[in-house]
This record gives C-alpha cells, sequence and structure tokens, in this order.
C-alpha cells in the first residue's frame, strides 16, 4: 500500500493547479500551482466557502465561478472548458478547467469535487499569433500577385511607347531625305537610315546606368474630427431619484469627483428587512452547524442517560426480589412489581432512544446544506445593499468632459433633482481625454495599406503650432455603407492619440478637424533602377547588369518591391555598385 506521504508528494508538485470542494462548497484542498495561477495563498481560501472567496471578494470571473458550480450542481462534471481568469492584481490569464467526482480510495460514495486547471495563456497567445501570420501572409501573397501584374502592365506600356517612337524617327528621316537629297536615290537612303537606326538601337542595347540609392516612401491621406480616447458610460447603480447634480455638460471633471448623489430612502427601508434575513438566517446556520452540541441535544442526552440508569437498576432489582422471593424472604407480588417496573423503565428508555434520533436529524446534512443556502443568499443579498449604498454618489471613473449619452433614450432624459431613473439606465458620459481618437475612412483600394499598428502623424487648423502623433488602433473589415451605393466604398478606420502631455491637452480641444498621414512603406536607403530595366517571366523578375570582369551583360534574378511612374524598387538581387543595362 503507497504511503499517503508519497500522494501529498505529488499533490504539492503538481504543475496544474488543483482546488477540491465538499458539497457544502467549502475548499478542502488548494495545492501550490493552485496558489500561483489564481494568485491566491491557500491559508486564505482553504476551509472557506467557494462563494465567499470568489464572488463576493474577487470580481470579474463569472466563467470560472459557473464552471465550479455547474460542477458542485453535478451538471457540468468531467466537462473541459477555457476560459479567461483575472487575478487579484489584475492580470488576466487564460485556464483550461476540468472537473470530476472526489471519492475517497476504496470508496464508492461521492466526496465533493475536484477541480483541475492548467495556464495556457501562452499557448492561446501562439495561436493567436499563428492565425495573424497567416492573415499576414495571405495578404502579402496578394500584395506581391498585384505588384506583378502592375509591373508586367507598365513594362509593357514602355515597349509600345519605344517601338512608336522608333517607327517615328525612321519615318522623319526618310521625309527629311527625301526633301534633302531629291537626286539621291531613295533605296540608298533608305538602306543608310535603317542602318543607322539599327546601329543606334544596338548602342542603346549595351547602355548602362548605375543603380539609384534613393529614399522611397509611401503614404494615404484621411480626414476626421477628434474626439475623446473613450467615451465611458455611467449607469444608475439601482432604482432611484436624484437627489443632486453636481456637473454641467461640457465641464471638465477630474477622477473622483462627485456628479450625481441618488436619494437613499427606499434603499434604507429595504436594507431593513434583508439586515433581519441576514441575522435570523445567520443563527439559524450557526445553530445547525454545531447542533450536536446544542441545548437541545444536550437536554435529550441527558434524559437518555437518565432513562438509561433506572433502566439498569430496575434490572437488578428484578432479580434481587427473584432471589428473596425463591428464599420465601418476599412474596410473589414483590417479584411481579418489580417486573412490572422494569417493563416501563424499557419503554421510557426506548423513548428516549427515538426522541435523541428525531432531535438529530433535524441538524443533518441536507438541513445543514438549506440552512447555509440561505444563509449565503441572505449574506448576498445584504452585500449588494451595502454596495448600492456605497454607489449613492456617483463619481467620476476618470478624468474627462461631461457628455450626454450617445444612446438616443438616455438623451432624451434629463438630469435634474428628483429625476427618476431605473437600475442599469445610462445617467451620464465621460470623455476621457487621457488621449484622443480620430474616426475616419479609408477607400477600398488602400484598405489593404493599412494595418493596425501603424504610425499616424496628425495635424489640424486649430493646433497648427505642432503635431500629433498616433497609431491606427482598428480597421473595420466592412464596409461603410450609410451614405448609400453612389459614393466610394469606404472602410471605417479608428486612429487614436493615447496620451497628450499638458501643453497639448491645452490647445487640442474635441471636434477639431483633424488631418492624417499614414506611412503605408517607408525605405531611406532604396536601390531603384528605370522601369524598362526589369524584364517578366512568368512569376519571375530579372535584369541585365554588366559584368565587371568581362564588361558584358550577364542576366540577374531580381525581387521587385515598390513601382512609381518611371523607377522600380529592388529588394533582393543587386547591390548598391551594380550597372544595370537598358534596352
Amino acid at each position: 500500500m503507497t504511503n499517503p506521504a508519497v500522494y501529498q508528494n505529488i499533490f504539492q508538485n503538481l504543475s496544474d493547479g488543483v482546488m477540491a470542494l465538499d458539497f457544502n462548497g467549502r475548499i478542502i484542498l488548494f495545492n501550490p500551482a493552485a496558489e500561483r495561477m489564481l494568485g491566491l495563498s491557500a491559508s486564505n481560501v482553504l476551509e472557506r466557502e467557494f462563494a465567499l472567496v470568489f464572488m463576493l471578494e474577487m470580481e470579474g470571473n463569472d466563467d470560472f465561478n459557473q464552471a465550479v458550480l455547474d460542477a458542485i450542481n453535478r451538471e457540468g462534471v468531467g466537462n473541459n472548458s477555457i476560459l479567461e481568469f483575472i487575478q487579484a492584481s489584475g492580470k488576466r490569464i487564460v485556464l483550461s478547467v476540468t472537473s470530476s467526482f472526489l471519492h475517497t480510495p476504496g470508496e464508492e460514495e461521492t466526496k465533493g469535487i475536484i477541480v483541475v486547471f492548467s495556464d495556457i495563456t501562452k499557448i492561446k497567445k501562439l495561436q493567436e499569433d499563428q492565425q495573424e501570420l497567416n492573415i499576414q501572409l495571405q495578404k502579402a501573397y496578394l500584395e506581391q500577385e498585384e505588384s506583378t501584374n502592375d509591373l508586367k502592365a507598365a513594362l509593357k506600356k514602355v515597349r509600345m511607347i519605344r517601338i512608336s517612337a522608333l517607327c517615328l524617327i525612321l519615318f522623319l528621316g526618310l521625309g527629311s531625305g527625301m526633301y534633302a537629297w531629291k537626286g539621291q536615290d531613295l533605296f540608298q537612303f533608305v538602306q543608310s537610315r535603317t542602318t543607322s537606326a539599327a546601329e543606334t538601337t544596338d548602342q542603346a542595347q549595351i547602355m548602362a546606368v548605375p543603380v539609384t540609392i534613393s529614399p522611397l516612401s509611401s503614404s494615404i491621406s484621411m480626414s476626421g474630427k477628434l474626439v475623446p480616447l473613450e467615451i465611458i458610460n455611467i449607469v444608475c447603480p439601482y432604482n432611484g431619484k436624484v437627489l443632486n447634480k453636481h456637473f454641467e455638460y461640457g465641464q471638465k471633471v477630474g477622477k473622483g469627483d462627485i456628479l450625481v448623489t441618488l436619494d437613499t430612502t427606499e434603499l434604507k427601508e429595504t436594507m431593513g428587512t434583508v439586515e433581519t434575513d441576514y441575522v435570523q438566517s445567520r443563527q439559524k446556520y450557526e445553530e445547525l452547524k454545531n447542533w450536536e452540541t446544542g441545548n437541545e441535544v444536550s437536554q435529550v442526552r441527558r434524559r437518555l442517560t437518565k432513562a438509561k440508569k433506572a433502566l439498569d437498576k430496575s434490572k437488578n432489582s428484578l432479580k434481587e426480589s427473584q432471589l428473596l422471593f425463591d428464599n420465601g424472604i418476599v412474596s410473589a407480588n414483590d417479584v411481579d412489581n418489580a417486573k412490572e417496573q422494569l417493563a416501563n423503565n424499557e419503554m421510557t428508555y426506548k423513548e428516549a432512544q427515538e426522541e435523541l434520533r428525531s432531535v438529530q436529524y433535524k441538524g443533518n446534512a441536507d438541513n445543514l446544506r438549506l440552512a447555509r443556502m440561505k444563509y449565503d443568499n441572505a449574506l448576498a443579498k445584504r452585500n449588494r445593499i451595502m454596495t448600492k449604498l456605497k454607489q449613492s454618489v456617483v463619481r467620476a471613473p476618470v478624468s474627462g468632459v461631461v457628455l450626454k449619452p450617445l444612446n438616443e433614450e438616455a438623451q432624451k432624459k434629463n438630469i435634474e433633482k428628483g429625476a427618476s431613473f431605473k437600475e442599469g439606465e445610462i445617467i451620464v458620459a465621460v470623455g476621457n481625454l487621457q488621449g484622443m481618437s480620430v474616426e475616419s475612412t479609408v477607400d477600398e483600394i488602400d484598405v489593404q495599406k493599412v494595418k493596425p499598428g501603424q504610425t499616424v502623424f496628425i495635424s489640424g487648423e486649430g493646433f497648427s503650432g505642432f503635431r500629433l502623433k498616433g497609431l491606427i488602433q482598428s480597421v473595420s473589415s466592412i464596409a461603410d455603407n450609410s451614405k448609400g451605393r453612389m459614393t466610394a466604398t469606404m472602410f471605417p478606420v479608428r486612429v487614436i492619440i493615447p496620451k497628450l502631455n499638458d501643453e497639448q491637452r491645452k490647445n487640442v480641444r474635441l471636434g477639431m478637424s483633424a488631418n492624417m498621414q499614414v506611412e503605408t512603406y517607408s525605405n531611406p536607403k532604396a536601390i531603384l533602377v528605370p522601369i524598362d530595366a526589369v524584364t517578366t517571366s512568368g512569376t519571375t523578375h530579372s535584369v541585365m547588369v554588366m559584368d565587371p570582369a568581362t564588361n558584358a551583360p550577364v542576366r540577374k534574378d531580381v525581387v521587385t518591391g515598390m513601382t512609381t511612374m518611371t523607377q522600380v524598387e529592388i529588394k533582393e538581387g543587386l547591390t548598391p555598385e551594380d550597372r544595370v543595362v537598358i534596352p
């Protein structure tokens, strides 16, 4: 048989987090890996109720709590789920959670629930990065395909222009020759001009020029209006009326400044009833929890002990009476009386036993669990009311400016003294002015060039003294057709300026026009060659380069980049010292 210390050592050194609960919701196991993943100390959670630790003392982990509660209710046992968990420090991790029944070795009875979880944050991040790389690879392939087609079309156009120009030179040469030398043989003149043109063409075909090293960039222009970095809606914490209003729309406020004070009269009345239920349910639970040592059970136990003593005494009396009767000392009537007394005491003892069983049943596990549930519900209601009382003073969650909510229904409602609001209804909004954002659009031609994270330079007539630096936060994958089909297809783009300094915050105001430049490509030392120096065959691009050793042209395959009206960027295949042949 394996030593229990071995199991304990394995449990303590598992890389997976392990937490076990009994069917009363009490945490009975919590290993070091669970401490690391959940950011909690075993000394602070063991022997405590799961609801108290994870629902009342921590917030934002509804998915994790539901997975454990489903297991306790025997609905989700054996299921595996992947969910996000927020540690007490605010750090977010991704967990893989599995639950199963907890058995004692050698016994079939279920003792509780065991929950095993693994930290798969890095694995999840790698999967997301892999998906993002696949998307970028597909986009790069499409861009390369588009660049190849554009280059083919440009080269074809250049060749057509060159052929047309050559034909025009020959035609003009023939005409001028006929005019200058009327008596010359036409055939000889044409032959000489053709030979001269051919020589010129041969010289052009071996004319070599050095590559150009020059900065190359491309940018896209957008425009929009400056709006807050984010707009935070503040909702009413409970059904109530406005007691006082402490702001005006457009007013700047600091984090924690009072915006609205709500009436608490009805809430305090409800608190009285809730507090009574809480006290009564707590007393009942404590009574049942200590039922075996309580007054009622103790009294019945004393009666049972007394009945047992009386029964034993009557048994001894019967033996003595029978012995005396046998020796002729007492009469048969005395023996009968002793027997009757014994029968009465036996009945009294059985009644005391039944009474004890009945009283003990009141404190059984089911009744205790029911009392615990009532106590937990009362405690939760009490805590909710207390939280709402604290929230009766509505404060600004961030520094910013007070705004009307974007919700149309909320805009119709005025915040004045006596105005009624329902729980969850939007009261007011605060625009975060730690930074700014700009909502803009980009057309379908340029949308593939714009990506989240790209740097954006922002200027405007209202703050012409300086330029703001932002970045693209998001590019919508769905076109905005709100303006109808007559306009170009546009895709919404959101640009953010994460933080403004004090000087910028003084000069920049909401609603100002913003002109934006997004640099979609930049190469400060691009290798450029004339566009007609590049030839294309299928998906392969090449140029003719003069070999320094033989001074003869040789072909080199190259990787092309950005194309301008007259030049092509060469990303791979050439060096700054190379000289390319112009056909």
